[in-house]
């Protein structure tokens, strides 16, 4: 009988976190307030972080599978995800720290790269 591989502790804190901003997120967006609040940032703020979270939650799917793939579109969605986020904290004043969370989990996971499948 085949043992499934191990995760990872660092794979399973990266998507830990990514999952419950990303839960966060979309179970936020019906709220009044909140779309109001996000309405001041840009008007089309859901609609940028809906697609951008929504990638990178993709992604980060495909590194808790330990997939190869998982971790490009990491890096592929966390980087446009850094910049709309630098983007928008300049404006706003604010530092956002999930704005970077896809690139800090494709960068620290680089040494998992050989642990890594393609299927």
């Amino acid at each position: 009988m085949d043992r499934p591989p191990l995760r990872p502790l660092l794979v399973t804190f990266h998507c830990g976190v990514f999952f419950f901003v990303y839960a966060l997120f979309v179970v936020s967006i019906g709220r009044r307030d909140v779309e109001e609040a996000f309405a001041t940032i840009h008007p089309d703020y859901i609609r940028n972080m809906l697609a951008l979270y929504t990638l990178n939650f993709i992604g980060y799917l495909g590194l808790w599978n330990l997939r190869k793939w998982g971790w490009i579109l990491l890096l592929l969605g966390g980087v446009p995800l850094a910049v709309y986020g630098h983007l928008i904290a300049d404006r706003t004043h604010v530092n956002f720290i999930p704005y970077y969370l896809p690139v800090v989990a494709a960068v620290t996971t680089l040494p998992l790269w050989p642990a890594l499948k393609w299927r």
